[in-house]
């Protein structure tokens, strides 16, 4: 399953707040893939999640229409 959500991001996006870019993420190989997975089961089994994970960074993007407006 986490292999299957790595393969699937986008390689030239820009990093989070992280650091870490998809495409370290895509050819880390089984062994970070690994690594990563037992995090999530960690996370699971002690019904915490780290505290680096629950920073978040948004950009808002203006699109059209009215600037000042949230909606666009």
């Amino acid at each position: 399953m986490v292999y299957n959500v790595i393969k699937e991001l986008k390689k030239n996006r820009a990093p989070s707040d992280n650091e870490i870019i998809a495409k370290l993420l895509k050819y880390g190989g089984r062994n970070l893939w690994r690594i990563i997975y037992n995090l999530i089961i960690t996370a699971q089994e002690n019904e915490e999640m780290p505290a680096d994970w629950q920073t978040a960074v948004l950009c808002p993007i203006y699109k059209e229409g009215d600037k000042p407006q949230c909606k666009n």
